[in-house]
């Protein structure tokens, strides 16, 4: 999956704390779940580390008028949301074999925010619970 980035925001970030975010899951297993397109499996209260595959001369699109590129992505690290964009990506085609868990970037981690879908992509990551509560 491909983290589209604009342009303004796509320098790296330094986490300064931790960082609270949410991550879309497959599974409802007491040790481990998998993500949602890669099927990566994560176990509860482990750090994860991978380095990122920014892709700086590719661009997906640009203003016409100005001709100025506006957007690129980054093509590995690990995706992760606001509460509100996982529950708004949820809510049309939520199954029961879809799940949401809480999760940390920890401090210390490099890390990208696209504020136009409230997503994050970084390259460490903790995921921590299952979110209990219902989406409706």
């Amino acid at each position: 999956m491909c983290f589209v980035v604009e342009r303004k925001n796509s320098s790296k970030k330094i986490a300064k704390r931790n960082i609270g975010c949410y991550k879309i899951v497959k599974g409802d297993y007491t040790n481990s779940v998998s993500s949602l397109y890669y099927n990566f499996k994560y176990s509860f209260n482990f750090t994860y580390n991978t380095s990122f595959g920014f892709d700086l001369d590719s661009y997906l699109g640009c203003d016409t008028k100005k001709q100025e590129i506006k957007y690129k992505y980054i093509n590995e690290g690990f995706h992760s949301y606001t509460m509100k964009a996982c529950a708004d990506y949820l809510k049309p085609a939520h199954t029961s074999w879809k799940k949401f868990v809480k999760c940390i970037i920890p401090k210390g981690a490099t890390y990208f925010y696209n504020s136009i879908n409230g997503e994050y992509v970084s390259d460490k990551i903790i995921i921590k619970e299952f979110v209990k509560t219902k989406l409706k």
